[in-house]
């Protein structure tokens, strides 16, 4: 006989559950995510209790050790030859320049008897008047004024003059102020005489800068016999000469 179509029956109620079964092995660790986002700061904690205070320290001390005169012209110095808790001060002080004696450089030289003058020759001073101080000397009977010491002169002349025999008037002469050969500024004295028996004073004031010595100063004169006569030259010494920067 044959079979006939299989029906399958409705579902019966699910029976109760069976026991767990054991733990299996734990698996493998996966990859670390993404860090998240830094929280907010917290409350600042308590003050905590203050240390305790340290052991003095020692005391500094400082003295007075070598004082030293430098040369003039070097710089002061301050050395500590201590330790900096226990500073010797080691001091250089320079030296000043010397300073002036206080005795006056001034030279005067004369001449009272006439004396002809020459074509482009120095007077003579036959007498020193007054002689202060080293750095101005003259011999008597000479035309030449030494200078031996730098700085700034003044330069002072003054005399008579007349037309000697044998000129021709009217006449002139000039009378310059010259310093190792070469005529200084403003040290020129002049005259034209229109008659024989003229006589006339003449004089000059001049400054000389003296930058190297010996300097010899002259008195010159351009004509011949013309008379000259109660001649006197004073040079005195005004003070050093000024630094160019």
């Amino acid at each position: 006989m044959a079979e006939g179509p299989a029906a399958t029956g409705a579902t019966g109620a699910a029976g109760p559950s069976g026991p767990t079964g054991a733990t299996g092995p734990t698996g493998a660790t996966g990859p670390t995510g993404v860090t998240g986002p830094t929280g907010a700061t917290g409350p600042t904690g308590a003050t905590g209790p203050s240390g305790s205070t340290g052991s003095a320290g020692n005391a500094a001390t400082v003295r007075v050790g070598t004082v030293t005169t430098g040369e003039p012209g070097t710089d002061a110095a301050v050395t500590n030859s201590g330790t900096p808790q226990d500073a010797v001060l080691d001091f250089t002080i320079p030296k000043g320049d010397t300073g002036s004696s206080g005795v006056p450089e001034v030279l005067a030289a004369t001449d009272v008897a006439p004396q002809p003058s020459g074509a482009n020759q120095p007077l003579v001073f036959r007498d020193n008047a007054v002689i202060s101080g080293t750095q101005i000397s003259h011999e008597t009977n000479s035309p030449d004024i030494i200078i031996s010491g730098t700085g700034i002169y003044q330069i002072l002349f003054n005399s008579t003059v007349g037309v000697g025999p044998g000129v021709d008037i009217p006449a002139a002469i000039n009378i310059t102020l010259q310093q190792n050969g070469n005529t200084v500024d403003g040290g020129v004295a002049r005259h034209i005489f229109t008659s024989s028996g003229q006589y006339v004073t003449v004089s000059f004031s001049a400054p000389v800068s003296v930058t190297s010595v010996p300097s010899t100063l002259n008195v010159v004169t351009d004509q011949a016999n013309f008379l000259f006569s109660d001649l006197s030259i004073t040079v005195f010494r005004l003070g050093d000469v000024a630094s160019q920067a």
